[in-house]
């Protein structure tokens, strides 16, 4: 890539790691996955989803389109520093109204959303002198103003138009980065857009993973200090704990080691759907961490229907993402996986009107049967390639 201001675009196949400031971005995810939670463990309502599912596709697409640029300007440029410090701050007010997001701070919520995407492209352009990377951003921008007046209409109307119009504004926005961009007489951004070398994309979502992980200690950790340290309550803490190192190592096994590997010969394809497969994962951990404060919350007594279908969608939906990343990287489909999701969905009705407890333990049970399973054919796998090599002369 080309272009009139190359002090800030990195140069390609330099070996670009994530950089500090961008992990001082992150920050400002974890306190917006934090607020999600919390919101959704209050409100187990067809509402309160809704009120959750818009700011986390709001929420993860400014991660996404933040960390694509860092992937191709230098974050230690300042134009590229103030792009970061606004995400950062848009992102952590977006985070402290976040459980108004879709009530009374509705039109604050969709006009920091609003201003973070397109004043991060203003500054770019303000960077740029012309070439491909000017023509990137401005093609961003088109979309993201495209896309403005569903957001600010959404946040002064009420009600089902307020969902409707957000989700048009999250459609927009998705849609334009999966159909690459199209302008009136330029068309499309050319497929190789995407082919960055390097280990800063696959770096970034390992990260996020952690990020995610991080809610999955913090709310419980919140929520256990607020009250008296009794038996049950201390359990569904230790319980919690171990779902999230069970969820780590799902996630690494195999396909989240392999991340490296397939941005290095496809990298194009990571960029394009590792980030639909990862929101799923975040999705889980964020709907994980809003069970585990219900039940640390009540640990005894029947588990309404509702709460239930919240303790079991979350191992459900990390699955699912999980296993859809396995098939982009590997192209296979795991079985095993397919079958202890089911397992998931069976047990749900089954434990209504259980101890909450008892419905996390099992739902627990479940990620560590799939965690066992991915180890056993990791090593299978392993010693079958050992034993390959030992023949080969």
């Amino acid at each position: 890539m080309t272009d009139q201001a190359p002090s800030i675009i990195r140069k390609r196949g330099e070996a670009a790691r994530a950089s500090l400031q961008e992990l001082f971005f992150d920050l400002a995810i974890v306190a917006a996955l934090a607020q999600m939670s919390r919101h959704l463990a209050s409100n187990v309502t067809v509402t309160g989803v809704i009120g959750t599912v818009l700011p986390l596709l709001a929420v993860w697409w400014i991660w996404c389109v933040t960390a694509m640029m860092t992937d191709v300007f230098d974050p230690d440029r300042i134009p590229v520093q103030a792009a970061l410090v606004l995400s950062m701050v848009g992102t952590v007010l977006m985070a402290a109204i976040m459980p108004g997001a879709v009530g009374p701070q509705a039109l604050i919520f969709a006009s920091v959303y609003v201003t973070i995407h397109n004043g991060r492209q203003v500054i770019l352009l303000g960077a740029l002198r012309g070439g491909a990377a000017r023509q990137r951003a401005g093609r961003y921008l088109f979309w993201f103003a495209g896309a403005a007046p569903a957001w600010i209409i959404g946040g002064l109307v009420h009600g089902t138009a307020r969902y409707v119009l957000w989700g048009l504004g999250l459609f927009i926005d998705y849609l334009g980065y999966a159909i690459r961009h199209p302008v009136p007489r330029y068309g499309r951004l050319p497929k190789n857009t995407y082919e960055r070398r390097g280990i800063h994309l696959s770096e970034r979502f390992q990260q996020i993973m952690i990020v995610g992980l991080g809610d999955l200690v913090l709310v419980p950790t919140l929520e256990v200090s607020r009250d008296q340290f009794s038996a049950p309550r201390v359990i569904a803490f230790l319980v919690t704990f171990v779902q999230t190192a069970i969820l780590w190592q799902i996630y690494v096994s195999r396909a989240g080691a392999v991340i490296p590997m397939l941005n290095e010969h496809r990298p194009a394809r990571l960029v394009r759907w590792a980030l639909y497969t990862h929101l799923l994962m975040i999705a889980g951990i964020v709907t994980m961490a809003a069970a585990a404060e219900m039940i640390i919350r009540a640990p005894a007594g029947p588990a309404p229907g509702p709460s239930v279908m919240v303790f079991f969608a979350g191992p459900l939906l990390f699955l699912i993402g999980r296993a859809a990343f396995e098939f982009e990287v590997f192209k296979r489909v795991s079985w095993s996986r397919v079958a202890f999701m089911l397992v998931l969905v069976a047990l749900a009705p089954v434990m209504v009107g259980g101890s909450p407890v008892l419905v996390q333990a099992t739902a627990t049970a479940v990620l560590l049967c799939v965690a066992i399973s991915d180890a056993v054919r990791t090593h299978l796998v392993n010693r079958g390639t050992t034993r390959a090599l030992s023949r080969d002369p």
